[in-house]
């Protein structure tokens, strides 16, 4: 088996029992298969974990975390769980734990058995892992920018409006590194009751703003405030925050294909998917084998611009977020988006957003 054996194998697995999934070679990470919100884990973590091809190694922190790993050739092989989370595929029926040890040692141990086509010895240890999860989310928070969040934040409800989740995902990991839930009471479930709660009502304005019927929004806001207020433990507050969000994206985005023909629909999928390399409108076409004048008649009718005018929306919004929370030069960000001239990307942008992108990046940090 090849290095892309093994992760086809992984990613198959993650896929079909969520579980976060690491590998190690050498000293360095060189591939995961995670839900969207699981720490990068670096090598240190790896080392503490003293895996084996024996047998499987399970570490635990009560209330927090498990984690388990074990050797196979020349990888490492890590599982990661967090106790609570939000179980279900775009349905919002309970909160539960995502993986009791049970569970998680009988997933662990079906994956080690894919491998070594038998199951391994199961070495398990009560520790504190708390030293080992923070190291791994060194990195993650970089910012206490108040401005920061703010846009972090509206970034979250646009794509909400734009049922776009791949890119809340992405938004939602940069507001855990610059927004601020905030508190508003001095009980913790209360107060998380509370910031859930805030959230769906936000969600709420989005959906309805991405197209959403009023009716269908609220009824979805409805349930999810009256299914918040009977829980006992919510742990992962990051975690439910997102699910419930992506309850109302995911809405948003069921909507619009109802109203958008299917060949539309699969346009920009594939502008979004390759907005960064797609260079003509006949490019689109030949992918979605139609005739470019039918394909830009069809866009324009069901969508209200033109191709051109819907691809660069989507580069000056990616523009945006590189410009914020980036690092990257103007130069570098316009030939990452496919402009081979800085001066051509930033005409495109003041002609969008009335300023500079170099004054929108000063903006922002003010």
């Amino acid at each position: 088996m090849n290095e892309q054996e093994l992760q086809n194998i992984l990613t198959i697995f993650h896929e079909a029992t969520n579980l976060n999934i690491y590998v190690f070679k050498d000293g360095a990470q060189t591939f995961q298969a995670t839900t969207a919100l699981a720490p990068n884990l670096n090598a240190s973590v790896c080392s503490q974990l003293q895996a084996s091809p024996e047998y499987v190694r399970i570490l635990l922190q009560k209330k927090h975390s498990i984690i388990a790993a074990f050797i196979w050739k020349d990888w490492t092989i890590v599982g990661w769980s967090v106790d609570y989370n939000i179980q279900g595929k775009g349905i919002y029926d309970s909160k539960a734990p995502l993986l009791g040890i049970e569970q998680f040692s009988a997933q662990i141990k079906t994956l080690y058995a894919l491998f070594y086509h038998k199951f391994p010895k199961e070495i398990r240890h009560q520790t504190e892992l708390r030293a080992l999860l923070d190291t791994a989310f060194q990195g993650e928070i970089h910012s206490d920018n108040t401005y920061q969040g703010y846009l972090s934040e509206r970034m979250l409800w646009d794509k909400i409006a734009q049922g776009d989740e791949e890119g809340f995902n992405q938004a939602y990991r940069t507001f855990m590194s610059t927004g601020i839930f905030g508190t508003f009471n001095a009980g913790e479930l209360r107060n998380k009751k509370d910031l859930a709660i805030a959230t769906t009502t936000l969600a709420t304005r989005a959906a309805i703003r991405g197209g959403l019927p009023a009716r269908t929004a609220y009824a979805l806001s409805d349930r999810i405030i009256a299914e918040t207020e009977k829980q006992t433990v919510i742990t992962n507050m990051y975690e439910y925050n997102r699910t419930i969000s992506l309850q109302f994206l995911r809405q948003v985005a069921r909507s619009r294909r109802q109203h958008v023909l299917p060949l539309v629909n699969k346009a920009q999928q594939f502008l979004q998917e390759n907005m960064t390399t797609v260079q003509s409108v006949q490019e689109v076409a030949e992918y979605l084998g139609i005739n470019k004048s039918y394909l830009m008649h069809l866009f324009k009718a069901n969508t209200g611009l033109s191709v051109k005018q819907y691809l660069t929306q989507l580069k000056m919004e990616e523009a945006k977020r590189r410009l914020v929370f980036g690092s990257q030069s103007l130069a570098e960000i316009a030939a990452d988006l496919g402009y081979k001239e800085q001066g051509q990307f930033s005409r495109t942008f003041k002609k969008l957003y009335g300023v500079t992108p170099l004054e929108f990046r000063r903006n922002s940090r003010m």
